[in-house]
């Protein structure tokens, strides 16, 4: 029998690989002879560099950047062999980044990110793929636009930092002459961990303000900030971003990615699956496993998840979802789901590992 294990990473527990690594653990030990593949995934959000360089190969190069509030850092992005880079907006905006009481999409800016692509654009790569997802920010992409060059300017004519308070405050915004040439060469592409719109009731702030560290009336100005942001963009710059699937990805950077970078929005999940083999890796395939964290609304909007079970359901190939709580209403039928009473610890998933058959 040959079981293929494709998870996504357990959010603040275990990558994608460790997941894998303990899984196989627990079927090994209970079913000796089965023969157990591992094809960690990922989303655009966290572990999407980690994925992408183990699956295609390249290299970690150091970049200067800028955490969500401001602190220096390092940031890492992959070279791949095939030559292009891998940006994961979540190492220089990412909620990881910062401490649970430091929440505030308010003060936030992707202003980190945007120093981190205009190091990879002087580079000149075949491409660039940027990871969204796992953000702190709902800035519309603002603050990579400025440190990309663009001028954000108020109501009063004062320069805006592009934080995500500075929306609502949004006049202008101007694109200086170097940035239209800056990068030509390389086509960006941004994979979107979710479907969601810019604006409106399932828009970026309306769903994610709030887990960002929103209040409702922070969430309700950012969401206001959001609509004015989209019609000045599209004033401006001739960009229509308010109806863009996966614009409301990472606080809006998908739209801001697209308005500044012309970068193509794709869903992550399926991309990642193209790009590391997952249609070969299911030949002769007897039983795939997947999971996340918790599996809940948000799953069905083009996670990792729900791409691989329907993929495999539509070939007839069992699946088998791991996750610590499930949260979408009930069960499918023709899915077995194997949960934790609490947070998987390592030595829990090797016991689900052990239910998988």
């Amino acid at each position: 029998m040959r079981v293929l294990l494709a998870p996504d990473k357990f959010k603040g527990t275990f990558s994608a690989a460790d997941v894998c690594r303990h899984l196989r653990s627990g079927i090994i030990e209970a079913h000796p002879t089965v023969h157990v593949i591992s094809h960690p995934l990922a989303d655009g959000g966290e572990g999407t560099l980690d994925v992408l360089l183990s699956a295609l190969g390249g290299d970690r190069v150091p970049v200067r950047s800028r955490g969500p509030l401001g602190d220096d850092l390092i940031a890492h992005v992959g070279r791949l062999r095939n030559g292009a880079v891998v940006v994961e907006s979540a190492i220089s905006c990412g909620l990881g980044l910062i401490r649970d009481e430091e929440r505030n999409p308010m003060a936030a800016s992707t202003y980190g990110l945007g120093l981190v692509m205009r190091e990879v654009l002087s580079w000149s790569p075949a491409g660039i793929l940027v990871g969204l997802g796992g953000s702190a920010t709902v800035d519309c992409g603002l603050g990579a636009a400025r440190a990309l060059g663009f001028k954000l300017y108020g109501q009063g004519g004062e320069d805006l930092d592009g934080k995500g308070g500075d929306l609502e405050r949004l006049a202008r915004i101007e694109m200086p002459a170097h940035v239209r040439v800056m990068g030509s060469g390389s086509e960006v592409t941004a994979l979107c961990d979710v479907r969601n719109r810019l604006v409106g009731p399932d828009g970026s702030a309306a769903i994610f303000a709030p887990q960002k560290g929103a209040s409702p009336e922070e969430t309700a100005r950012l969401a206001a900030g959001l609509e004015r942001a989209a019609l000045i963009i599209e004033r401006d710059l001739g960009v229509q971003v308010r109806d863009l699937r996966g614009g409301g990805a990472a606080g809006g950077l998908g739209a801001g990615m697209h308005a500044f970078l012309n970068a193509n929005l794709i869903e992550g999940a399926s991309e990642i699956m193209r790009l590391t083999g997952f249609q070969d890796a299911l030949e002769g395939v007897d039983v795939v496993v997947t999971g996340e964290g918790a599996f809940d609304g948000g799953s069905r909007n083009g996670k990792v998840v729900s791409e691989v079970t329907s993929q495999c359901l539509t070939l007839g190939i069992p699946v088998v979802v791991v996750c610590g709580r499930w949260e979408a209403g009930a069960r499918p039928s023709n899915l077995k789901v194997i949960q934790s009473k609490g947070v998987f610890t390592a030595r829990s998933l090797r016991e689900a590992g052990k239910k998988i058959l």
